[in-house]
This record gives C-alpha cells, structure tokens and sequence, in this order.
C-alpha cells in the first residue's frame, strides 16, 4: 500500500500505542526488582533485589533506546536544514 493510502490513525489509537510502550518499558524496569525481593524473601539475602532493580534498569533503558530508533527510522524526512551562519 502506497503512503498516501495509508489509514489515519485516530488520537485515541495514538494515545493507546503510546500507553501500551510506556507500560512495557515501566514493567521491564520493575519487574526483575520485584523478582528479586522475592528471591532475597526466599533465600533470606539482600543483594537480589538490588541485582533485579540494577538489570530491569539495564534492560528497560535498552529497550527504550531500541523503539526510539525504529521510530525515527519509520519518521516522515522533512526537507533538509541548512545551517544558519
């Protein structure tokens, strides 16, 4: 399908998208803390918690970086700046 006969996508669907990747970068970040705090419960220790948070850091800034770059390769290219002297 040609880009002019793309679909527009409502706000609402924008919106929602936009939720949806805020939540899942949120809960990579938290969830291996999590998991460690329950891993520290179990195993009466204190590092696993801050191994999880420090990992789910690790991986939710990664992941962030990732879908930061697939959409600015997927973003429309305006006309060149010149620069300004």
């Amino acid at each position: 399908m040609p880009d002019d006969q793309k679909p527009a996508i409502t706000p609402l669907a924008a919106g929602m998208a936009w939720v949806a990747r805020i939540t899942t970068v949120v809960a990579e970040m938290v969830i291996p803390g999590l998991i460690g705090r329950w891993l520290d419960s179990k195993w009466e220790t204190q590092f696993c918690v801050v191994i999880g948070f420090v990992l789910g850091l690790v991986i939710g800034m990664w992941h962030l970086i990732r879908m930061t770059r697939s959409m600015d390769s997927q973003a429309p290219k305006g006309p060149s700046r010149e620069k300004i002297e």
